[in-house]
């Protein structure tokens, strides 16, 4: 947790390899470095550098890896396009070098870019086909990811009894896991579909515990994404209330 001691420690450590003209201590370095930076944007300029020195010396397993991550920050900021660039370059390496893990990430990845398209069809491919690599491979946390996101897929689509079931099996898998993140994820998820389903009770709770889990280990992308649908929440709360408490859960909702 000592991040100020660990970002000097790969800055200097970046300003070393640099003197050396070490190409691969280089590329290490600055991937290292991308996580704690405070932007996408610088994290994203470290990445394509630290891309560009292992393709130079020919690493490709280095290259999936980075792949994956810089992909993840151009979803991030909302660039598309590159994203897809990268995570469908990442397609064709993961398979020619049997990296199941390195696969399973991009075909989630390309699972959310599709939805935020607005291709729900592809979305829900993506997805089905990164929680079944993750269930390949053992990783019941990625499964109950991409069940999370297809959750929301599928309530984006209408059917939304169907998320409801497929958030309830996120959560559930989630549940057994250490992994607090996705655990806000799927319970968010949950919540979404419930909305969907119009019992606001259960989708309040469901919300509302995943906030108690951001108390602990702040996601801000998660975060964000839990504000909205309660946020939603409250909006449809409001319909059904007096005057009163109706102004009172929209004007909690704008904020």
């Amino acid at each position: 947790g000592e991040w100020s001691v660990g970002q000097a420690k790969l800055q200097q450590s970046l300003g070393l390899s640099r003197q050396c003209q070490d190409p691969t201590l280089t590329a290490q370095a600055l991937y290292l470095l991308n996580k704690m930076t405070s932007t996408y944007v610088d994290a994203i300029r470290g990445c394509e550098e630290s891309l560009a020195l292992w393709r130079q010396v020919g690493r490709p397993d280095r290259i999936v890896e980075v792949l994956n991550r810089v992909a993840s920050w151009n979803y991030c900021l909302g660039d598309y396009v590159k994203a897809i660039t990268y995570w469908q370059e990442n397609i064709e390496l993961c398979t020619a070098l049997g990296m199941q893990d390195a696969l399973a990430w991009a075909l989630n990845g390309l699972g959310w870019v599709a939805w935020c398209q607005g291709d729900l069809a592809t979305a829900q491919n993506y997805l089905q086909e990164g929680a079944e690599s993750y269930r390949t491979i053992g990783m019941p946390s990625g499964v109950g990811y991409c069940l999370a996101a297809l959750a929301l897929v599928l309530r984006s689509g209408g059917a939304v009894e169907h998320a409801v079931a497929v958030a309830h099996q996120a959560v559930a898998i989630e549940r057994d896991t250490e992994d607090r993140m996705m655990l806000v994820l799927s319970l968010t998820s949950l919540g979404a579909a419930l909305i969907g389903v119009g019992d606001f009770a259960a989708a309040r709770q469901a919300i509302q515990e995943a906030f108690q889990q951001l108390l602990v280990a702040q996601y801000p992308f998660f975060t964000v994404i839990a504000f909205y649908y309660f946020a939603e929440l409250l909006m449809m709360e409001s319909r059904a209330a007096n005057l009163s408490l109706a102004l009172e859960r929209k004007s909690l909702s704008v904020a």
